[in-house]
């Protein structure tokens, strides 16, 4: 890639929003991790616990990728 085609030379670099999803996965993995750490030891809070994780991580899916498709209509229909 030369110097001309990069997207710094040309005067544009892009920076997302932020957003809440990223920090609302990363719980969501930790909880899902950490109730499978405490099915494995017996302890009858870890499927409470991998149910919240797992319920977490889909509103995190559904939420962030509604928002993608969201985006791309609206892109479209300008």
């Amino acid at each position: 890639m030369t110097q001309a085609s990069s997207p710094a030379a040309r005067g544009h670099y892009f920076v997302p929003a932020a957003s809440r999803y990223s920090t609302y996965l990363s719980v969501g993995v930790f909880l899902t991790a950490l109730g499978f750490i405490f099915r494995i030891n017996g302890t009858p809070a870890g499927i409470w616990s991998m149910l919240v994780g797992a319920a977490l991580i889909l509103y995190v899916v559904t939420g962030w990728f509604g928002e993608l498709i969201s985006e791309n209509l609206r892109f479209f229909r300008k």
